[in-house]
């Protein structure tokens, strides 16, 4: 393998190395790359929206299909560019649009994600103490009590009794643990990453190695 003479493959290797010189030192190169990655991600999002939902809706559920009260959604919607007049008696209309997404948002959440992220892990909680597997019951224990050990920690309305002082103390360990492997695999995720873009450096870009990125 050779060196690459892609000009795209060098305008990313030179991005990419740009990106990584502020884990050394912030610098004028780094937040350039930096402002054009999040102006090329939200320009991004601006184009896909008008293409997948934007012009779909005014072109075939309005003009073709006449579904007219799609409109009210529209127009309602346009009155989030209000807040950049300098009209005290218009630019208060921005909130109307604002306050449908603040209550649409919630209720998705309430109706949709609330059972998935609430109530299926507290039902997953409870488990039978026991059972003829030994792991399976001794995993079944450690799982019970590590739940109420945490709850407890956050039980402030009276202290507890010497013999239960022990449970808060437990559960502080619990917690410990569980954000120590959420840390763990936040980092083993950003390694999967860098290791992707050094593989890109090394093979797309410098041919010192083979790779199929």
């Amino acid at each position: 393998m050779q060196i690459s003479t892609s000009f795209a493959v060098w305008l990313t290797a030179g991005m990419t190395l740009a990106i990584y010189s502020g884990v050394y030192k912030e610098n004028p190169i780094y937040r350039l790359v930096e402002h054009i990655y999040v102006g090329v991600s939200a320009g991004n999002g601006i184009v896909s929206t008008i293409d997948n939902y934007a012009k779909p809706t005014i072109t075939i559920d309005i003009f073709q299909n006449g579904t007219y009260s799609y409109l009210i959604p529209i127009l309602i919607g346009l009155l989030v560019y209000t807040r950049f007049s300098k009209n005290r008696n218009i630019n208060w209309l921005n909130r109307i649009p604002l306050a449908f997404w603040v209550g649409i948002g919630s209720a998705v959440v309430l109706t949709k994600n609330f059972k998935a992220n609430f109530i299926s892990q507290v039902t997953a909680t409870f488990m039978p103490m026991i059972n003829n597997d030994p792991l399976i019951m001794v995993n079944n224990i450690v799982m019970v009590v590590g739940v109420l050990s945490v709850l407890s920690y956050f039980f402030f309305s009276f202290e507890l009794p010497k013999g239960l002082n022990v449970f808060p103390k437990f559960g502080r360990y619990i917690m410990m643990i569980g954000f120590g492997a959420a840390y763990g695999n936040t980092v083993l995720s950003r390694m999967s990453v860098l290791l992707g873009r050094l593989q890109f450096l090394l093979g797309n870009w410098l041919g010192i190695i083979e790779t199929r990125i």
